[in-house]
């Protein structure tokens, strides 16, 4: 199996002729967008909705874990953990027999994508797989290292344009909400840090803009709402900075019983006082800081659940495993 991490999920991308691998034959391509639901583009066209959330959750699973070769029985529990150890198995085959027959589809090379034997599953064929996923991963690693320049600005606005909504949208397994709420995160710490890249600038409408879509995610973030602030009162909009305090604060005290903060109500009193300049260099500060340390935070997180869920798939196929050779199943074709 080839990843192209580097190639972005859009049909513009998509080569003009289909690629050829070393031996000479036609290397099929699969695209796979897992923000706002589940898509899959195969060499160029467009594949129907999945016929059941478990098939395409299982795609989903196995296209995030990089080509690696899963045991059959850390899957089946993973998916149909209410079963038993025989329907779950059950499931499963039926599970892989309808991935199969949709992303190898007659015409597509048997096991172009999709390696199946006696013990494990992965997408680990012939074919080349991108993740849109994983793009998203890699560039906000690019636009969160340092300070941003062109190329990490760049890198941002793509993390924006990948975001098509929230992960695998509508499915509801236990490992899919701990990954959208870590990609959740990462997609507000991008927008933080295209606001502050704007508050230095002076480019009030684009801080306005970003912030605003912080909001619609998470509408509790009080020094988004500070900044706000500062933003409408720069471009000497006092009533609208007064009227954003005003919705902050009935959001904290409604929803969560909450006083503004004091560096909230010092900046509501300058404004209000008719201050022309604003003193509140915390605002700029804390999106600053808070940026860089929720993704610091949401990294290691990330990278100590797949440290637990390895040992797991380790434990539990050293429990399963009888020691014999593992060969492929015959695809159905």
């Amino acid at each position: 199996m080839i990843w192209n991490p580097g190639r972005l999920c859009r049909e513009e991308h998509l080569p003009s002729r289909p690629l050829v691998g070393t031996a000479g034959f036609s290397m099929n391509c699969l695209q796979i967008r897992l923000f706002g639901g589940v898509q899959v583009v195969l060499d160029g066209q467009g594949i129907a909705p999945f016929p059941t959330r478990w098939a395409s959750g299982l795609l989903a699973y196995l296209a995030l874990k990089n080509g690696k070769l899963l045991h059959r029985d850390v899957l089946a529990a993973l998916f149909w953990p209410e079963e038993s150890d025989t329907r779950a198995r059950k499931s499963l085959r039926n599970a892989l027999w309808r991935l199969r027959s949709i992303i190898e589809p007659p015409g597509v090379q048997p096991g172009a994508f999709l390696t199946v034997t006696g013990k494990s599953v992965g997408l680990t064929g012939t074919g080349s797989v991108s993740l849109d996923v994983e793009d998203f991963d890699r560039l906000v690693s690019i636009g969160c290292e340092k300070d941003l320049d062109e190329e990490e600005l760049d890198s941002l606005e793509e993390c924006l344009r990948l975001y098509r909504g929230d992960f695998m949208d509508g499915h509801d397994f236990a490992w899919c909400v701990q990954e959208r709420e870590r990609l959740r995160l990462s997609l507000l710490t991008v927008l933080e840090r295209l606001m502050a890249y704007h508050l230095q600038r002076g480019e009030w409408s684009s801080a306005i803009q970003r912030g605003k879509t912080l909001l619609g995610h998470d509408p509790f973030r009080e020094h988004v709402h500070r900044c706000l602030m500062v933003c409408h009162h720069s471009m000497g909009d006092r009533p609208l900075a007064i009227r954003q305090y005003r919705e902050c604060e009935r959001l904290l005290r409604e929803e969560m019983g909450l006083a503004p903060m004091e560096a909230t109500e010092r900046l509501f009193q300058e404004i209000q006082g008719g201050a022309r300049h604003l003193d509140d260099p915390d605002a700029l500060m804390l999106f600053l800081a808070s940026s860089r340390m929720e993704q610091r935070m949401t990294d290691a997180l990330a990278r100590a659940e797949e440290a637990l869920a390895d040992l797991r798939r380790l434990a539990e196929g050293a429990r399963q495993s009888d020691g014999t050779q593992e060969q492929p199943e015959h695809p159905p074709h």
